[in-house]
């Protein structure tokens, strides 16, 4: 459980020969196919589910558990690595902000990963006290370039740090980090801002997971074998992802609930 990463091995693509995997799966014997990955192994289960008319093997219940630092699987709140990843991300930025508050006219641009899902960006905007986060979710501007250039120089007038923005990698190739550099300092006309970039790159994915990924990877396993191994709450032959969502109604047709032991999780059918 102290270990990070992925002991069988990960890859980034989609299933192209169902047909060969239905094979594979009738061969094993296999009864039940549990998915660990981020938006891919969702979109994953979702082809096996919709090949299910054209083969029989695939008619076994599926679950994917969400994994991702993005935190990008539709149906959950949490995936595992995110939490490790967020503190990860907040500890190094802490890092490059105790270096940067040396420069009161500076500019800092830290872009972290996150695909085109916002979630590190924002939520590392808001721990760490940055001033702007930049997502895809967001249509970014030249006028947004515009209002930082003019905010940053009001905090360099006042005597205040420097200014810190957050930006997600999936953001727009348009504005690249250093395509916002160029335009902040074009937009600088008189030269009071010194603009500095950090790429966070695979740092922020951390070492050892964080205590709440250690046990929500582990309740998560407990809960999609319970899964498989209940009629009631899977049915022969559906496909879910084990989610975790504080918000959702346990009424909902689509949404089946545990158990109130088993501390909020959801099998949410695809």
């Amino acid at each position: 459980m102290s270990r990070g990463g992925s002991e069988l091995g990960t890859k980034r693509q989609l299933p192209a020969d169902v047909e060969k995997i239905a094979e594979a799966l009738n061969d094993q014997n296999i009864e039940g196919l549990l998915i660990v990955g981020g938006f891919e192994a969702f979109h994953s289960a979702k082809i096996l589910q919709e090949a299910r008319n054209s083969y029989s093997a695939l008619n076994i219940p599926i679950i994917v558990i969400p994994c991702s630092v993005a935190n990008n699987v539709p149906g959950t709140c949490n995936s595992l690595g995110s939490d490790t990843a967020m503190n990860e991300i907040c500890r190094q930025i802490d890092n490059i902000g105790q270096d940067a508050r040396g420069c009161r006219k500076g500019v800092q641009i830290i872009e972290v990963m996150g695909e085109k899902s916002g979630y590190l960006a924002a939520m590392a905007a808001l721990a760490t006290g940055a001033d702007r986060a930049i997502v895809s979710q967001e249509n970014f501007t030249e006028n947004d370039v515009k209002q930082i250039v003019k905010d940053a120089i009001a905090k360099v007038n006042e005597g205040l740090s420097h200014y810190t923005i957050i930006k997600s990698e999936g953001t727009s190739e348009t504005w690249s980090c250093k395509r916002l550099k160029d335009a902040i300092k074009e937009l600088d006309k008189e030269n009071q801002l010194s603009v500095r970039i950090d790429v966070l790159c695979h740092a922020q994915e951390g070492g050892s997971p964080s205590a709440f990924d250690r046990q929500m990877g582990l309740r998560k396993a407990i809960y999609a074998f319970q899964g498989f191994m209940n009629p009631r709450k899977m049915g022969d032959s559906d496909c879910c992802v084990l989610a975790q969502c504080q918000s959702w109604s346990r009424r909902s047709a689509s949404r089946i609930a545990f158990p109130s032991s088993s501390g909020g999780f959801l099998l949410y059918r695809l």
